[in-house]
C-alpha cells in the first residue's frame, strides 16, 4: 500500500492511499462522514488490486488529512480536493465509489468540475439529494455536537451501532473508533451545519450503480427510488442483511459487483 500527500483546496495536505495495478482502470473511493480512507480496506487489499488502480483519500478534517479550524462550508474547496487528487495522480476517466457523505463531496465536484474525469459512479448508501437522511442522524448529531466527553462518546457508540447490522470483530471495532474519534468536534459541527444540498438536480451521463444495505438506519432506502427517477438507466443492487457499510459487511459480493461495474463503465 502506497501513501501520498497531495495539496488540496486552500493549500491543505490530503492523505492518500493507493494500491493495485498502476496501469489498470482507476477507482476513486470517497468515504462518509466522520470516517476515513481505511474504511475501504476490504477493497484496497482485495483481489481488485490485481487488475485495477485503487485510490482512497482522507477527506479534509478526517483521518491523516489536515484539519483546519474552518474551510468546510465552501463547496469549491471540497471539489478542489477531489480535483487535486485526480490531477496529481493522473486519474483521468476514473470510476468513483462513494459512501454516505462522500456523495455530497462528489456532488460538489460534479457541479464545479463536471464529468470530464468520471467514467462511472457507484453510490453506496448515499444521500445525494436533500431529505433522505434517516431519523437516527438527528440523535447522533445531537450527541456529536455536545462538549461533554460523555455525550460525545455516546454519539460515537450510536454511530457505530448504525454502521453495520451485526456485531463486528474487535479489530473492525477498534478501527471504527479510531477513525471516528480522529475527527475533531469542530470538523463534525462544520459539516453538520453545512447548507442543505442544492435543489438543482445532479446531472450525470455516465453509468451509475446504486448499492444499498436495506438495514441502514442512517440513509433511507427511498433515496435509491429518487435516484432511479433522476437516472432511469442506473443499475441497483440491494444487500438485505447489510446496513450502512455493505462494502464491509458483504465485501466479497460488493467487490465482484464493483469489478463488473468498472468493466462495463465507458471511458470518455
Amino acid at each position: 500500500m502506497l501513501e501520498h500527500t497531495i495539496v488540496g483546496g486552500s493549500g491543505i495536505n490530503l492523505h492518500v492511499l493507493e494500491n493495485g495495478n498502476r496501469h489498470g482502470k482507476p477507482i476513486i473511493f470517497l468515504h462518509g462522514f466522520s470516517l476515513g480512507a481505511l474504511i475501504w480496506r476490504r477493497q484496497l487489499r482485495s483481489t481488485l488490486a490485481r487488475d485495477l488502480r485503487l485510490v482512497a483519500f482522507d477527506l479534509r478534517g478526517h483521518g491523516h488529512s489536515e484539519k483546519p479550524i474552518s474551510q468546510y462550508s465552501d463547496p469549491f474547496l471540497w471539489a478542489e480536493d477531489v480535483q487535486s487528487v485526480v490531477e496529481n495522480m493522473s486519474l483521468e476517466s476514473a470510476v468513483f465509489c462513494v459512501s454516505g457523505f462522500g456523495a455530497r463531496v462528489f456532488t460538489d465536484y460534479v457541479h464545479i468540475y463536471g464529468e470530464k474525469h468520471i467514467a462511472g459512479v457507484n453510490f453506496v448508501n448515499s444521500v445525494f439529494t436533500a431529505g433522505f437522511a434517516g431519523k437516527n442522524w438527528e440523535d447522533i448529531n445531537h450527541h456529536f455536537l455536545q462538549e461533554s466527553a460523555d455525550q460525545s462518546f455516546e454519539g460515537v457508540e450510536k454511530f457505530i451501532d448504525c454502521l453495520t447490522s451485526t456485531k463486528q470483530d474487535s479489530e473492525h471495532d477498534l478501527m471504527l473508533r479510531g477513525l471516528i474519534t480522529a475527527v475533531p468536534p469542530h470538523v463534525r459541527k462544520s459539516i453538520i451545519d453545512r447548507e442543505p444540498l442544492s435543489s438543482e438536480p445532479l446531472k450525470l451521463n455516465c453509468p451509475i450503480l446504486f448499492s444499498h444495505g436495506l438495514k441502514d438506519k442512517l440513509t433511507l432506502t427511498s433515496t435509491v427510488k429518487k435516484g432511479m427517477a433522476l437516472f432511469p438507466n442506473a443499475k441497483t443492487s440491494f444487500y438485505t442483511e447489510s446496513a450502512h457499510l455493505p462494502f464491509w459487511e458483504d465485501s466479497e459480493r460488493f467487490n465482484e459487483e464493483l469489478r463488473e461495474f468498472v468493466r462495463t463503465a465507458r471511458r470518455h
